[in-house]
């Protein structure tokens, strides 16, 4: 919740491996100008949540996948293609005339452009894809099925618009195991 800037320690260098520290850098910084962009600082809406949380005396549960995960399996997975293709989306942003945005990014967008936008990643970036949003999703749903069990009470679910539909799809799938044996 501290506005306070963190500083970089070696640790988490060793930790999440260039490529991860190296990645988290870009991301604040897209964050930040994106944030500028649409007047809305990055991560105002999880803070907004733990103030009223708080306010209501609501309990707190961190579900998603811990980052510093997150970025050592992005570290391992990306490969030089999708470094190639960062690369150059990276290049034609810079080099380009900025574009009028299609949707107010202060809101939630629709769920048509946020389903293209998911589908373009998972194209152009799979191994991104799979550990930024399809890895997180089922820890996140398996995390959502661990406080829905013997809870009783109401849960409120704070996520990214390209995380809802496939976690609630995965929270509403049951259980499934598999047994079988060697012979």
């Amino acid at each position: 919740m501290s506005n306070a800037k963190r500083k970089i320690e070696l640790r988490i260098i060793r930790s999440i491996g260039v490529k991860g520290f190296l990645f988290s850098l870009f991301g604040a910084w897209a964050e930040r100008k994106l944030g500028k962009l649409v007047g809305v600082a990055p991560g105002s809406e999880m803070k907004e949540a733990v103030k009223i949380a708080r306010r209501e005396k609501i309990q707190i549960a961190l579900i998603d996948q811990d980052i510093e995960i997150t970025l050592q399996r992005l570290s391992k997975a990306i490969t030089w293609k999708e470094k190639f293709n960062f690369l150059i989306d990276l290049l034609k942003a810079l080099f380009t005339r900025k574009k009028e945005l299609e949707f107010d990014l202060a809101a939630v967008p629709d769920k048509k452009i946020i389903r293209k936008l998911t589908s373009n990643l998972k194209e152009r970036y799979p191994n991104f894809y799979k550990v930024l949003i399809e890895e997180r999703n089922a820890v996140i749903a398996g995390n959502i099925k661990k406080l829905m069990m013997g809870n009783s009470k109401k849960i409120l679910v704070i996520l990214g618009a390209g995380h809802v539909d496939e976690v609630i799809e995965m929270v509403k799938e049951p259980e499934i195991s598999f047994s079988f044996s060697v012979g």
